[in-house]
């Protein structure tokens, strides 16, 4: 019962993580002539928590939360943005983070057999994973959403936009995303173990 509260309590996160980035890719800005979407700076909160729902609960439940997620988070899309995004929103979601999920899974599973416990490897399967998840997202969703669109400013800007996102989303990787995924891994870890403590003595 408690496992299933909490794949539905992230279910609704991704929900609402989605909502918001399908509101806010619809507005770019410019930043010394390279044109970005607003979308990209929530983006990378979703990843975390499929990371960590990936290391902390495996990836079956990690995949559960997709399937939960998607299609409250397809309808909301639907009725707060254009079909043609909200469509594209949830194919790309769906995509990148079941490659996600799998590349983390792989990666991690390879560093615990043959590299153990070296310092710093926690990095590599959130960082790798990020980074080819995040190009199949960004790229399927912008040439499904904006190719050849009615928007005449997207539908010619639309590969620069998501070459331009899909950078600065690995700058924000590296920034962001790695930093915040240690220290909620690191204080979720401390949390189960003193739960564990408790449990014992108790």
């Amino acid at each position: 019962m408690k496992r299933y509260l909490l794949i539905q309590n992230l279910a609704i996160a991704h929900v609402s993580l989605i909502v918001v980035c399908n509101h806010l890719v619809q507005y770019s800005f410019v930043v010394s002539g390279v044109l970005l979407s607003y979308g990209m700076f929530a983006y990378p909160l979703i990843i975390v928590l499929t990371d960590l729902t990936t290391r902390l609960m495996g990836s079956q439940s990690a995949r559960e939360v997709i399937y939960l997620a998607w299609i409250p988070a397809w309808a909301i899309s639907m009725y707060m943005s254009q079909p043609r995004i909200a469509c594209a929103s949830m194919a790309a979601y769906s995509l990148s983070q079941l490659l996600d999920i799998a590349i983390f899974s792989r990666v991690r599973e390879y560093c615990t057999l043959n590299l153990q416990e070296r310092i710093g490897l926690w990095i590599l399967p959130p960082f790798i994973s990020a980074v080819f998840s995040q190009a199949i997202d960004t790229y399927f969703f912008y040439a499904t959403a904006f190719y050849a669109s009615t928007d005449d400013f997207m539908a010619t800007n639309w590969l620069a936009i998501a070459t331009s996102d899909y950078l600065f989303k690995c700058i924000i990787t590296v920034l962001f995303l790695l930093p915040v995924y240690g220290l909620a891994l690191r204080y979720l870890l401390g949390h189960l173990r003193l739960r564990q403590v408790n449990h014992s003595v108790s």
